[in-house]
This record gives C-alpha cells, structure tokens and sequence, in this order.
C-alpha cells in the first residue's frame, strides 16, 4: 500500500509515475482521491496473528492457529475469491395470538393426551363428599394402583390422574402396612406394598418436576418485583410489571401465582405477633397488590387454569392454635361462595388443589406450611366433608434388646410412656 500524506505535488507526481507501474502489475488496485491526498489501495497482505500478552484464554485459544501464506502466493496478496452469495432474509415472525384468545392450558396434564379425568380417577372420588373416612379411599386407591402396577403407561396414567389421591399420606400408609406384613411373617405382602409404594414415589417426582424446577425462579421475579415497588415507594404495581414477573408459560404462571399465594398464607400466620405485625400488613398489601393485578390482566388464570383455585383460597388464616374446627368453617365457607356445580369442573379443581397441596411439602416448611393447611383443609372439607388426620399405624415391631442409637432408644421409651398414658397420639397432616 502507497499513501502519500501531504506531500507536495510534485513529489506525489513523481512517486505517482514510478511506482504506478509496480503496483499495477501485482493486482487491479482501485484509486480514490480525498481532497489533495491521493491513496492507493491494494489488497492488504495477512496479518500476523496478534500478540497473546493479557488476552482472555479464549481469545488465546482462537488465536493459537498460525496464519500461513499458501504456496501458490508466496508474496502473501492471496487470490481474489468471488463474493459470497448475500444470505436470504430471515422470515418474519408471525403475530402471537392474544390472551383472551388462546385456549387454557392445563398444567397439570394427563399421561395420556385426548383421555378424560373422570374414566382416569378412582370412582370413590368422583362425587364430593364421597368417603366417609381415608381409609375407604384408601383402600380403593391401592387396589387400582395395584391392577396397574404391570403396565409401565397404565400406571403412569393412573398415577398422573389420581396424583392427589397418591400424596403423602398414601405413602406413609404403604410404608405401615409393608413393615407391619414383613414383621408378621408375611414377605410377600409385604414385598408388594413396598414395590407399590416405590412406584407410587417415582410416579409423584415425576410429575411434580415441571412445577417443582419453575418455583426458585418465581420467587427471585416476586423478589424483584417487590423490590423494585419498594425502591419507588408505592404500595401499587404496575399491571404491565406484574404480567412480565409472572413469566411467559403456563408453568411458570402457575409457579408465580403459587409463591404469591403462599407468601400471602405466610405473612397472615404472622398478623398474631406483636413484634412483626406491622411489617406483615405491609407485606399482606403489596403481596395482595400484585396477586390483584394479576387477575385483573387475565394474563394468569386463563393460562396457568388456577382461575378456579383461587376463590377457594381467598379466606384468613385462623390465628395460631386454633383448631381444625375453624379451619373446616372456613373452609365451608370458601366452597359455598364457589357455587361451582358441574361434577367435572369441581373434579379437576379437587385434583388441581391435592397437586398444589403436594408441591408445597417440595419446598421451604416456614414459607409453603401455612399455604398447605389452606389447601389441605379445602381439599378435604369436598372430598370427606371434613379436614382428615394422618393416624399412626401399628407395624407391628419385635422388641429390641439393644440399640446402637441412642437417639432411637430413648424414642422407643418415650412411646411407652405415651402407650401407658394413653394419650392421642394422632398426627396431623
């Protein structure tokens, strides 16, 4: 390359005329001439690769090729390649359909695509209430569970349509009745009922994981949106703000409005404590803020199906030690302000409150427990008609001379105490 900068015209004529012939003959060079400055471009030669000093590794590592003249070009200029083809233009997005046209989506699908909830569900949970205790349900549950356990695509549908009807306490009672058979002598009984109750833990994991892995990223979005309503000093948010936190999928929406609704259950379980109940009515309007306009845009419900759910969980958290009565009242009350009649919507809304209720043990006992007590109190005022309890079951334990936990041994004596004392020893889920 040949760049005269300010020269005066008669050396630039004369540099013009000798060197013209040099570089003419090496390649086409186009000309262009800038005010009185006359520049010359060739073809540039190959640049060295550049020095490695302080580059990060990838760049280092990018670099580390060695540039090499070819041999057919020894002096470098290498040949003039045609110029590539200009790539076609990509293709134009086409316009999402809007909110208030796109069909809802059920989060919590079935197995299998096309079926219906009612030929998929135990028949004994069908019509609310229908059992007049857990155990009658029970023992329906684990016999279809049972028929199904051969058919790895029966179960799974089984077990995706009954999923709140298979929640912990089916499995805890799986667990009695195995150690009780396999205590009494019966191997096989209870060889079945842990392979029942493995199947029936795989089979919950399973279908809690979509929601399960979209929980942690709802809570930093409520995180930062309450965050950023604090740094403006307003107890409002924006609608636009809300829809954008709770995310652009259903399970994502769904997850949002989950953490809203548990945050709100946890924050009323603390208006009793004198020390934090200011700070928990602050917390009770802004959270009730963004769960209000959430449902004012439409962008939620429609989407995620928890439309149906959330008059349910409308109602205050009783105070602190009061008892299951008062969770069952309003609970009643709840259910009755529904007015929701059609056997299969309040079937599917009963599925969709056990599967919250599950997905709530997943997390955090102080932030999802409150939250949980409301769903497991609706959800057993419409199956049973009234909240149920987890009860013990007897296992039937051989006595044990010698423990190497201490911890174990001073467990068993305590239940000694209590079998002497005869004192309710019922738990309560």
């Amino acid at each position: 390359t040949i760049v005269m900068l300010g020269l005066p015209r008669s050396w630039s004529a004369y540099l013009l005329v000798v060197c013209l012939p040099l570089t003419s003959s090496l390649s086409p060079c186009p000309t262009g001439l800038v005010g009185p400055r006359l520049l010359f471009a060739s073809r540039l030669a190959r640049r060295a690769p550049p020095a490695l000093a302080g580059v990060r590794r990838k760049v280092k590592r990018d670099a580390a090729v060695e540039i090499s003249k070819p041999k057919d070009d020894p002096k470098g200029f290498g040949k003039a390649e045609p110029a590539a083809a200009a790539p076609p233009p990509p293709p134009k997005r086409q316009a999402a359909a809007p909110a208030s046209q796109a069909p809802p989506v059920d989060v919590f699908a079935l197995a299998a695509p096309g079926s219906r909830l009612a030929d998929l569900r135990v028949p004994a949970s069908l019509a609310q209430p229908a059992a007049a205790s857990y155990g009658e349900l029970f023992r329906s549950v684990a016999q279809a569970a049972s028929s199904a356990l051969g058919d790895d695509a029966a179960f799974s549908a089984f077990a995706a349509a009954n999923r709140d009807l298979m929640d912990y306490r089916f499995q805890y009672k799986l667990t009695a009745q195995a150690l009780a058979a396999k205590n009494l002598g019966d191997a096989a009984a209870g060889a079945e009922r842990s392979a029942l109750c493995d199947a029936a833990v795989r089979a919950g994991l399973r279908f809690d994981a979509p929601l399960f892995r979209e929980v942690g990223p709802a809570e930093q979005r409520l995180g930062q949106l309450l965050g950023s309503m604090q740094q403006a000093g307003v107890a409002e948010v924006e609608g636009g703000a809300a829809v954008q936190a709770a995310g652009g999928a259903p399970q994502q929406q769904l997850a949002f409005w989950l953490v809203t609704s548990a945050a709100i259950a946890a924050w009323e379980s603390k208006l009793d404590l004198p020390s934090v109940a200011d700070l928990a009515r602050q917390k009770l309007r802004e959270l009730c803020a963004v769960r209000e306009r959430l449902e004012e845009e439409g962008a939620l419900l429609p989407a995620s199906g928890v439309g149906s759910l959330s008059p349910l969980l409308r109602w205050p958290l009783p105070a602190a030690g009061m008892d299951e009565a008062a969770f069952a009242a309003e609970a009643r009350a709840a259910i009755a302000a529904w007015q929701v009649e059609d056997a299969d919507e309040r079937t599917a809304a009963l599925r969709k409150l056990g599967c919250l209720r599950e997905q709530c043990q997943r997390h955090a006992y102080q932030a999802y427990q409150p939250l949980m007590t409301k769903l497991a109190a609706v959800y057993d005022v419409m199956l049973y008609g009234a909240p149920q309890r987890l009860e013990c079951e007897e296992i039937h334990a051989p006595p044990r001379e010698g423990y190497e936990s201490r911890l174990m041994q001073l467990s068993a004596e305590a239940d000694k105490v209590l079998d002497e004392s005869q004192v309710d020893r019922t738990l309560y889920f």
